[in-house]
């Protein structure tokens, strides 16, 4: 029931959401992050914690802090110059920005969904084949799915390649749930069993949850024409049910003999010196164990380490193993020791019981996180975890084809796979939508570092173009001038002919008219779009200018 907010002084979060229009989680963060939004019993008492339906919001302080954003906001638009206000999205929540898969695995440099949906509904038509070079997270390659268009996407990264897959990949759900509860099952028990930490021992797969899906998945495969859900019987989706040529019974039947046997002991007495705070419920550890790499012991906790090793180490007896990767890395992400306000960019570990004033949490005393467990967990089965942005996607995803290459845009030989899986004549691309990388402003191996390690993925980082490493130099200048040119005259043989290609770029250097010069390209319109940079957990917010180029091939 919509409420007449202006005759309440204090609103429940429900409330106040359906007030501004704006998700719940939005109002959360504001409260969490910004010192002037306060918390409220009922009686409108300023409160540090509240009981379970008692937190209220004031009225007032919301509509100053909304009014102040787009105040500054509309300024800064004007000091931008930008010219196309259709291509403003600001007013998008986190959870419209992140829906469903776009939300499985945080990426720096991504596009918004929004965007690509804009331009592909104004510019091209179901079954078209979308070309994007620089596939980096998947964005424009899911949102052509959904519109019903093939699509191919390319990039360098491996890890990227892995996530793209994991977002886009067919999947039986039922039995998609049941290996991601079943691994999380697994590592909860070596967690527990070794750790002593009462809170991962739950019943995520207790013997009478794990025998119910299981008789019921193993009774399916009878009848395979049945097991398959929300599909028209693809053939894609019959290889996405075989793992290593072996049949999903004799799948499953390895799954219950993983269930049923008990995680290793590890000598955690032998490796770490340390003691048990039986008030914190924690490990008081001084000393780092050995990991796989420098990285992972310099920049997660010993017990984080063996959560995550562990949890990699069972991926290769599951069909999706693509998805697991994904929800590893990601709980390893989390559970790095950094400061809780310090994911996005951190420059140095801290040590595991270090203290810091933690902007986060409204300046409270925290220390780094100890463990993956619980984020493990958060990433599987929460409300905006894998299974359900999984379950989200598969309503919306259609048949047509979705082609990933880990590859080199500049190099790849577009005859050899387009000719392979668009065969019906005029396989052509239709059009591209790409975001290439900013000139130095990101490492995009380096910020999946962690996975890179984990996988032990070939890492590339030196093939980048305009990587953060290389600076910001007139050489740097010049070197991505003449790559981004190679990638687009590669492609240039298999566009069709008056392709429409946009290309979004934060152009501060002038640097893509050169480009389009050298590539063979001609500029149709170029619009200045505003972005809304969000603030990182307390830090201040800002915006920026991005260069939206609609280009098409020069005969």
């Amino acid at each position: 029931m919509l409420i007449m907010a202006e005759s309440f002084n204090f609103l429940t979060i429900k409330d106040a959401s359906t007030y501004f229009d704006v998700s719940r989680s939005k109002i959360t963060y504001l409260l969490d992050y910004h010192d002037e939004i306060n918390r409220y019993d009922s009686n409108g008492n300023i409160i540090q914690k509240s009981t379970n339906g008692n937190l209220r919001v004031s009225l007032k302080e919301l509509k100053h802090y909304f009014e102040q954003q787009k105040i500054e906001y509309n300024e800064q638009l004007n000091l931008l110059g930008v010219t196309n206000l259709e291509l403003d999205f600001s007013n998008l929540s986190d959870q419209q920005r992140t829906k469903h898969v776009h939300g499985l695995h945080p990426y720096m440099g991504k596009f918004i969904p929004q965007l690509v949906e804009y331009y592909l509904v104004k510019y091209f038509n179901k079954d078209n084949l979308i070309l994007d070079p620089f596939a980096g997270s998947g964005t424009t390659l899911i949102e052509a799915n959904i519109k019903g268009m093939n699509s191919f996407g390319v990039d360098i990264a491996e890890f990227n390649t892995i996530l793209m897959k994991a977002k886009t990949d067919y999947y039986n759900l039922e039995l998609m749930e049941f290996e991601v509860l079943h691994i999380l099952h697994k590592v909860s028990q070596f967690s527990y069993n070794n750790f002593n930490d009462k809170s991962t021992k739950t019943g995520f797969l207790s013997q009478s949850n794990f025998s119910k899906r299981y008789d019921k998945l193993l009774g399916r495969t009878l009848n395979l024409d049945n097991f398959f859900i929300g599909d028209d019987k693809n053939s894609d989706l019959d290889n996405s049910l075989k793992k290593d040529n072996i049949s999903i019974k004799e799948h499953l039947k390895s799954l219950k003999v993983l269930y049923e046997s008990d995680p290793p002991e590890i000598e955690i007495q032998n490796n770490l010196d340390y003691d048990f705070d039986e008030d914190e419920n924690i490990y008081n550890i001084n000393r780092i164990e050995e990991s796989k790499t420098e990285y992972l012991s310099n920049w997660l906790a010993p017990r984080t380490n063996y959560e995550l090793n562990y949890y990699t180490s069972l991926i290769p007896n599951y069909n999706y193993q693509n998805l697991l990767k994904v929800i590893v890395s990601y709980a390893a992400r989390s559970s790095r020791l950094v400061a809780h306000y310090d994911l996005t960019r951190p420059k140095y570990p801290l040590d595991v019981n270090e203290e810091y004033t933690c902007r986060k949490h409204k300046n409270r005393r925290c220390r780094p996180i100890d463990n993956a467990i619980k984020w493990i967990r958060n990433h599987s089965i929460s409300k905006k975890g894998a299974i359900s942005r999984i379950r989200d996607f598969s309503e919306l995803r259609t048949n047509n084809t979705i082609n990933i290459q880990n590859n080199d845009s500049t190099k790849i030989d577009y005859a050899k796979h387009i000719e392979l899986d668009y065969n019906k004549g005029g396989s052509d691309f239709d059009g591209i939508i790409t975001s290439p990388p900013y000139l130095g402003i990101i490492d995009y191996h380096l910020q999946h570092n962690y996975a890179y390690d984990l996988f032990n993925l070939p890492n590339r980082h030196s093939e980048e173009i305009g990587s953060e490493s290389n600076g910001k130099s007139q050489n740097s200048k010049n070197d991505y001038i003449r790559l981004i040119a190679e990638v687009f005259s590669n492609v240039k043989p298999f566009l069709k002919e008056n392709a429409d290609v946009f290309i979004v770029a934060n152009d501060r250097d002038n640097l893509y008219h050169t480009i389009f010069e050298i590539a063979g390209y001609e500029l149709v319109k170029e619009d200045i779009r505003g972005v809304y940079k969000r603030a990182s957990h307390g830090g201040a917010t800002s915006s920026y200018a991005e260069n939206i180029f609609h280009v098409k091939p020069i005969e």
